[in-house]
């Protein structure tokens, strides 16, 4: 064993420049890993201080199953439990209230019980005193100084929500004016704090309810909660002021963002654990004569083995030391960021906890280890003969058991597709779905040495017609060793694929819901009033200058057939110009009529049919149908030209005023400026504009921040690229400068190492962006297409600026090792071992 240890030192001095790139891989990925860690755990105790704050000098915490009442009784018994100083029941409505200001508006609020003393430590008293009797309460400091409001001033409390009536509300005199801290449940409201039989006399229900205990320092925390859990016995649950806030920063969603997090990790892990493969391959091959040296002078075949695997343990190792290094430092960088962009992004001091340093060095060894499992067993199949030969040349074939389990892999896969996305429903599709892309995605990757042959051909053509020499020699180095192009590619496949997944799912999510909008509610902005829309609300909706076109709309009710109906009048023309999406109505012509497919039914009427209509002046008009509308759920309404609706019904009133906004107003401000319009009147505003702008804003940020992940493990991929050409120069100096001694230039063989790279960048891209597509659209059929028609969107843009991101990046890999290929003399390479 010494010896094997002192031939891997050895190996690891004489080529530590080769594994390089592969520490750096796992640098990277074990650099992921640790900052989830580091992350998630300075976000868990920034907010565990939030959630502690209102729990002031409370030791222990007692709460009821499902957030159920606790009757004053348990009160009196945890009060009475000998260690517990004092006992406060809190009873809090985190629903909020409505707290009526002096001034007229009106103000959510959270009402809470505070003790009657500052014992407890919470609230924080400001000016004034806690409450003690009812009929007072204390206000947040924020809400007095916005309101104008202090001490002795009165305030009135609604019963719930904004529609409380003037008897309902309890006026209160504030005796205090406090900091409730900066926790969630304070956040969003005016914080009202008074007696506990004040909260219960003011609301119906007790809402959340708990009690706080402190202790008389005569035992520990854990003990005490042991004697309260005794006094108020199973039916309760008594637990430690820390564990409860522990409990509820874990529902408030750490781990699941951990979970994602180590995802995303996971696929960084997988993707260097498959650069470290091939490195370690073309390593072995490199040391075909060396291995076989050892074994001529004794090694066996179990000392060869162990010497590679001791080789990548130690690889493994510095790598993730380095990588957790770098994880604290990218870590504390990004929590600086975002604390300073986001000012409530709970975000504490970034530690290097047990698991932050040791789950990303057992990780780290472990894929680094398991990475160069294979190339270790095919370091021991080298036979001591190989020492009187040159290095082997020849590519190990593809198996035909290999190929065989790639095509079942395929096929099951493809089908689980199909089955998943058309035929299943959205939960159990889903998860066809996803075995389906995982099946089909490692039969892909199994067969990629059958796949990249061709494609390298193909493509290798025109790079052959575009670069001439250069060209045709990256196309035949591609397809010389097959699985070592495959690993390559298969690294950058993992990256494109994923993230073609999210584009394409992110534009087909985005496709579908604009088209279900286009269908309900095909306008960007409605102003509606069934009685009628005053015409100075119509003159000020059109003066608005958010909204470039505008269109009133009349209707009316009649019978026909004995059958009452909606009559809508519109203007074709202007409609037509606020509305692409509803091409039957804006192309009406006086004399005709459209109908929904509910009108059409009850009145047997097909299109081409006439329509018979009898107006409130007793005037009759027949009308064509010219279209039918098959709607979902749709009303026995008919629309006509506003010609013809005001000479049969000439008081129809005016009920609705369509608009479009203007290309570069904002929704939100829109919005804002149409309610300020209809405030006052009986109207309504609503429209898609808004809703349209908060679906794209909300998916484009998941799919940046997704995007961002994964890009760690595109970076990887690139190394792994690099990591290639350069053992690749190695391997091939002597050819290099055989080539160099028949003529060809320096900038020769740098353009054709870069039209490999730039080559091996086109094929992993091309088969990513395919399944990306493919996986994509599975997935979003699965999960919409139970309630949606589900739209296809492939963004080619984006897919195509991927595409050159990765040959961008392939090239500027491919810088150092052809300079250094370019740089070495004819006669030195000749000479190269």
């Amino acid at each position: 064993m010494k010896t094997v240890l002192k031939t891997t030192f050895a190996n690891l001095r004489a080529h530590r420049s080769r594994l390089l790139l592969s520490s750096l891989a796992i640098v990277l990925a074990t650099a992921f890993v640790a900052g989830t860690f580091m992350f998630t755990g300075a976000m868990r105790s920034a907010l565990s201080d939030t959630f502690s704050q209102d729990l002031g000098s409370a030791d222990v915490v007692v709460t009821a199953p499902d957030e159920g009442e606790i009757s004053d009784e348990v009160a009196a018994d945890v009060a009475q439990t000998p260690g517990v100083g004092e006992a406060h029941h809190r009873v809090a409505r985190y629903q909020p209230g409505a707290l009526y200001l002096p001034s007229g508006p009106v103000s959510s609020a959270t009402i809470v019980s505070v003790a009657s003393t500052p014992e407890l430590g919470w609230p924080q008293i400001i000016e004034g005193q806690l409450p003690n009797e009812p009929g007072e309460t204390v206000l947040d400091q924020v809400t007095a100084q916005r309101s104008g409001l202090g001490v002795g001033d009165t305030v009135a409390v609604g019963l719930d929500g904004t529609d409380s009536s003037a008897q309902e509300r309890q006026t209160l005199r504030i005796v205090g004016l406090v900091d409730p801290g900066d926790g969630p449940q304070y956040a969003d409201s005016s914080f009202l704090g008074m007696t506990t039989a004040q909260v219960q006399a003011i609301t119906d229900d007790r809402g959340s309810a708990m009690i706080l205990a402190t202790g008389d320092d005569s035992a520990s925390a854990q003990r005490l909660a042991g004697h309260v859990g005794s006094a108020v016995g199973p039916d309760y649950e008594v637990v430690t002021a820390e564990k409860y806030a522990s409990g509820q920063v874990s529902s408030g969603g750490t781990a699941s963002v951990t979970m994602v997090l180590l995802a995303f990790a996971g696929i960084a892990l997988f993707v260097a654990a498959i650069v470290i493969a091939n490195t370690f391959s073309i390593l072995v091959a490199q040391r075909t004569r060396e291995m076989a040296l050892l074994r001529c002078v004794g090694a066996t075949r179990r000392q060869v083995f162990v010497s590679v695997l001791a080789e990548s343990a130690m690889v493994g190792l510095a790598g993730s030391l380095a990588g957790v290094a770098l994880g604290y430092g990218l870590t504390s960088l990004v929590g600086t960021v975002l604390s300073a962009a986001l000012t409530t992004f709970p975000f504490g001091t970034v530690t290097l906890s047990v698991p932050a340093v040791v789950v990303p060095l057992v990780v780290g060894v472990t894929v680094t280890v398991a990475a160069a499992v294979l190339p270790a067993r095919a370091a021991t199949r080298i036979p001591p003969v190989a020492a009187l030969r040159d290095q082997a040349g020849h590519a190990p074939r593809t198996g035909r058991v290999r190929i065989g389990i790639a095509t079942v892999l395929v096929i099951a896969g493809a089908s689980a597709l199909a089955v998943g996305g058309l035929v299943m429903s959205s939960t159990q599709g889903f998860a066809v779905v996803f075995a389906g892309c995982a099946a089909a995605f490692i039969g892909v990757l199994l067969a990629a040495p059958v796949l990249v042959p061709p494609l390298a051909r193909l493509i290798g053509a025109v790079f052959a017609r575009l670069l001439g020499t250069p060209g045709r020699l990256a196309a035949l180095n591609a397809v010389r060793n097959p699985r070592r192009a495959a690993a390559t590619t298969a690294a950058l496949m993992v990256g494109v694929t994923l993230i073609s997944v999210l584009s394409v799912g992110a534009a087909s999510t985005r496709a579908t819901v604009n088209a279900q909008l286009d269908e309900t509610f095909p306008v960007d902005y409605m102003v509606r009033a069934e009685s009628g829309i005053p015409a100075e609300v119509v003159a000020e909706v059109r003066d608005l200058p958010s909204l470039s076109e505008t269109t009133v709309v009349h209707s009316t009710t009649t019978k026909v057939q004995g059958h009452e109906i909606g009559i809508t009048g519109y203007h074709p023309q202007q409609l037509a110009a606020v509305t692409s999406q509803l091409p039957d109505i804006a192309d009406l012509r006086p004399g005709e009529v459209v109908l929904y497919s509910s009108l059409a039914d009850q009145l047997g009427l097909e299109a081409g049919d006439s329509l018979e209509l009898t107006g409130s002046n007793a005037d009759t008009a027949t009308l064509t149908v010219s279209a039918i509308l098959g709607h979902k759920a749709a009303p026995e309404a008919a629309f006509v030209t506003q010609r013809d609706l005001a000479r049969l019904f000439p008081d129809a009133p005016l009920v609705g005023v369509f608009a479009e906004a203007a290309p570069d107003a904002e929704p939100a401000q829109v919005s804002a400026a149409l309610d300020e319009v209809a405030a006052g009147h009986d109207v309504t505003v609503s429209g898609t504009a808004e809703t349209r702008a908060t679906y794209t804003r909300t998916l484009d940020s998941v799919l940046g921040v997704t995007t961002a992940m994964l890009a760690v493990a595109m970076v990887i991929a690139v190394l792994g690229i690099a990591n290639t050409l350069t053992l690749s120069v190695i391997e091939r100096t002597r050819e290099s400068g055989l080539l160099r001694a028949l003529g060809l230039t320096r900038g020769q063989l740098r353009a054709a190492l870069a039209a490999e790279a730039a080559l091996l960048a086109l094929i992993g891209t091309l088969l990513g962006a395919i399944l990306g597509i493919v996986f994509g659209w599975a997935a979003i059929s699965s999960m919409l297409g139970s309630s949606f028609e589900v739209v296809l969107a492939v963004p080619w843009l984006r897919l195509a600026g991927l595409t050159a991101a990765a040959v961008a990046a392939a090239l500027l890999a491919a810088v150092l090792p052809a300079r250094r290929a370019a740089r070495t003399s004819v006669v030195a390479a000749l000479a190269d071992e």
